[in-house]
């Protein structure tokens, strides 16, 4: 992505003074949110518009969600749908207890891909709560951080 900044020399752009500079967006993608939508469902959102396609974010392997206490992993079914920067994973049921989802492989639109292993503030992993289905009624627990 690209920003651009019109600079206007003397009041107008009908002139050779005209200036146009460009500044690439250096910045690498991250997730900024993930959402337990239904009790089989993540919408993880990113920071940058992402590369879809199984090559890339619309691949289920790229994706790794476990409970933050050590317990079961969540099995990821499908990731599909992506919508310029989110994408909806299917994965196997949910409890309601808080999980921590990790990408990686992933690139933007511009091919920079997210970086891993950063501390304190991994930009591959974040964090999200699940949803409990009781009873033919969904129960959601999520926390804002």
């Amino acid at each position: 992505m690209v920003f651009f900044v019109i600079l206007f020399l003397f009041g107008g752009c009908n002139d050779d003074r005209t200036t146009i500079n460009t500044f690439p967006d250096a910045d690498h993608p991250r997730i900024i949110n993930a959402i337990s939508a239904s009790n089989n469902t993540v919408i993880v959102t990113f920071s940058q518009p992402m590369l879809g396609g199984v090559s890339s974010t619309e691949d289920p392997r790229r994706y790794q969600i476990v409970q933050t206490n050590g317990g079961e992993a969540v099995i990821l079914v499908q990731a599909a749908e992506l919508d310029i920067t989110s994408v909806t994973l299917t994965t196997s049921s949910q409890s309601d207890v808080e999980y921590m989802i990790t990408v990686s492989n992933v690139t933007d639109i511009q091919g920079r891909s997210i970086a891993s292993g950063l501390e304190p503030d991994d930009p591959s992993t974040v964090t999200f709560v699940g949803m409990l289905q009781m009873e033919g009624t969904w129960l959601t627990l999520m926390r804002f951080f």
